[in-house]
């Protein structure tokens, strides 16, 4: 990972996901704002881990993630909340599924989780693909955006945490 941080990595990815949910509306703001402090938490627990040992106790590792897993339970409750008639509840689904790959952190097999969020998210995308189909493009490139934040946290995984996170010793 470069010095600039994950931010600046995936600012192409972040700044195509804002621009087209503001084209969607500003009930998505939240989700979307969420997953991008997602990114820059992330970017934080990496390198506060690099600094540490591994702590015995769960309660050191959910103060370590805690920031992380306040991002992602404000968009798993917009998904959870969000009504069938809703406009926008494919992209609240979308962006739901998503986020849950922000989670590799605290898994045993994280390649394999993030693949089954990659996965999952590629499905959640095909009612917005539909969408863009018969009528305004800007669903599917939307849906393009959430998909490759997600491609990049699995290359990010594979590449640099493919055993789980990495601690100094």
């Amino acid at each position: 990972m470069g010095e600039g941080g994950l931010v600046e990595l995936w600012g192409e990815e972040l700044g195509e996901l804002k621009r087209t949910s503001e084209k969607l509306g500003v009930r998505l703001t939240p989700a979307v704002e969420a997953i991008d402090n997602c990114v820059s938490h992330l970017d934080a627990v990496i390198k506060s881990a690099k600094e540490m040992n591994k702590p015995d106790d769960s309660e050191s590792l959910d103060a370590l993630f805690e920031p992380l897993v306040d991002d992602i339970e404000v968009v798993a409750e917009m998904k959870e909340g969000v009504s069938e008639r809703d406009l926008l509840e494919n992209h609240l689904v979308l962006l739901g599924d998503a986020i849950m790959g922000f989670g590799w952190v605290a898994e045993k097999n994280p390649i394999e989780y993030v693949q089954i969020v990659l996965q999952t998210t590629l499905s959640s995308s095909k009612p917005l693909r539909a969408k863009s189909e018969i009528g305004d493009p800007v669903h599917a490139e939307f849906a393009d955006a959430v998909i490759s934040l997600v491609e990049k946290l699995l290359a990010l995984v594979t590449s640099e945490h493919p055993n789980g996170l990495k601690f100094k010793d």
